[in-house]
């Protein structure tokens, strides 16, 4: 179980609620995001490797931006550092 919350007018992750195995890996880059002040759209940049538990912060950070309408769309296209086209 994993809830991401984010400011409704910014996307600022503010911080987060979970309770799952490997916790510890998905509370280091969620610390590391308050404490940056990035936005939900800011993390779903940053490369989520397979297979990790960390895709499951990304499933997160993508509902949550999901809430966000007419901000930006959600999808593999928002990570702008890899030059090929996603498969999915």
């Amino acid at each position: 179980l994993l809830h991401i919350y984010a400011d409704s007018h910014s996307a600022m992750i503010l911080g987060a609620e979970l309770i799952c195995p490997d916790a510890e890996h998905l509370a280091h880059p969620l610390a590391m995001s308050v404490q940056h002040k990035l936005t939900v759209f800011e993390m779903l940049q940053a490369p989520f490797y397979h297979p990790t538990i960390e895709e499951a912060l990304r499933t997160a950070l993508k509902d949550a931006a999901g809430q966000f309408s007419g901000k930006r769309p959600v999808g593999l296209s928002l990570c702008d550092s890899c030059p090929e086209q996603p498969l999915c």
